[in-house]
């Protein structure tokens, strides 16, 4: 099984995603997933609250990294996890 941050994969070639947060996590689950042949469903990580000691895009960021993560064959965006006070 390989654990990092915010990617799991178990013995069953099963994705757990904790939220994504970058272009480059965004494009190694697609690859991940291309890799076990399926289209991986991702929330983005918004931090909203701007604490320094969260994961999370700044909301201004939101836009455009959805259009990055678009481009990707296998992986979907399918809404926000939000990080608040």
């Amino acid at each position: 099984m390989f654990v990092s941050n915010h990617i799991n994969v178990n013995e069953k070639n099963h994705l757990s995603i904790g939220g994504c947060d970058s272009l480059d996590l965004a494009k190694e689950i697609d690859r991940r997933a291309a890799k076990i042949g399926k289209v991986q469903k991702i929330l983005l990580e918004v931090n909203v609250s701007g604490e320094e000691s969260k994961f999370g895009i700044k909301p201004d960021e939101c836009a455009e990294l959805c259009r990055e993560i678009a481009q990707l064959k296998n992986t979907e965006i399918h809404g926000l996890m939000t990080v608040a006070p």
